[in-house]
């Protein structure tokens, strides 16, 4: 779980910058605004690279996790593409398992 927290972190603060960004474009006047709107176009150009290579990064891992079934893989690979950014964070935080050991990290005796 406390790797998890990164990912859902950094997710939040994207979102959040993105939200004032968007704000910031519905509240400007046309006057003396032109450092405002250079600002919110990086910004929003920063946030488009950075959600492209993160979707492209969560597809390669679920493509190439040998840790989960045939059928999980395609139902992850499904979810990335159709939900992009979400689709991408919801793997890494939830469906990239490491390995087969309990969250203890003891692993489990086979029967």
């Amino acid at each position: 779980m406390r790797k998890r927290i990164p990912f859902l972190i950094i997710a939040l603060l994207c979102v959040a910058f993105a939200v004032v960004c968007i704000l910031a474009i519905l509240n400007q006047n046309s006057e003396n605004n032109v450092f405002l709107m250079r600002f919110t176009q990086l910004t929003f150009l920063l946030y488009a690279i950075g959600g492209s290579v993160l979707w492209i990064y969560a597809l390669v891992k679920a493509i190439q996790n040998k840790v989960i079934s045939e059928s999980e893989k395609i139902c992850w690979v499904l979810a990335i593409i159709f939900l992009n950014l979400l689709g991408g964070l919801l793997f890494l935080c939830f469906g990239n398992k490491k390995s087969s050991s309990n969250s203890m990290g003891f692993v489990r005796p086979k029967m």
